[in-house]
């Protein structure tokens, strides 16, 4: 595989985007911890009606679980083909929609895991676009895959958009992470497509 294909690039992209996300959030909210302390021991942080302490050696801890609230968002976005793998491995282990370990939050779980979940899924995306790029051949299955799963992301990016219009809460990222990922399922439809028009042009 070159180092320049997209196959390599969009998910090594991908991946990094989503850690970075975190790690910055991480040590942002670290720092505002440590600087309310201003060395002491332990911080005060929340506003005039609630408030709470926080031990030193808690920083990091709640600095990590904060960000992952803030990050879920738009790491779900990015890496939503992670939620399927995600289901599945409930299943297997817990029996149930959702799981995660007793050590990690759900936030923390998510932020963790899906950018290494949709690794495959953005590895596909590669493919697609370098076919698209470099006007390589997409083979039958390829096409069908990929039509198969824009109609689905597609469906189901309507569905909840009508379904959690007035609830877009209820499940942060589902619309747009079905939407953003109809448009990505399509680029190997696409660069069969391209191809068969190519042929079929009187130039060629």
């Amino acid at each position: 595989m070159k180092s320049r294909s997209f196959a390599f690039l969009l998910p090594l992209s991908a991946f990094l985007v989503s850690i970075a996300l975190l790690i910055v959030r991480t040590a942002w909210s670290l720092f505002v911890l440590r600087h309310a302390a201003h060395g002491a021991n332990t911080a005060v942080i929340g506003t005039d009606a609630n408030t709470f302490v926080v031990q030193s050696h808690d920083f990091l801890r709640l600095s990590f679980m904060a960000a992952s609230v803030r990050s879920t968002e738009l790491i779900t976005i990015l890496n939503f083909p992670a939620h399927f793998v995600d289901l599945l491995i409930s299943y297997l282990v817990a029996r149930k929609p959702f799981w995660w370990p007793d050590l990690l939050g759900p936030a923390e779980w998510l932020c963790l895991t899906y950018p290494f979940l949709a690794l495959p899924a953005w590895v596909y995306v590669g493919f697609g676009v370098d076919a698209l790029l470099q006007r390589k051949r997409v083979r039958t299955w390829n096409m069908v895959l990929s039509a198969i799963l824009t109609l689905i992301f597609g469906v189901m990016a309507t569905g909840f958009y009508f379904a959690l219009r007035d609830d877009p809460g209820l499940l942060p990222g589902s619309i747009a992470g079905f939407t953003l990922w109809t448009f990505l399922s399509s680029i190997p439809f696409l660069a069969w497509l391209r191809g068969k028009l190519r042929a079929r042009s009187p130039a060629n």
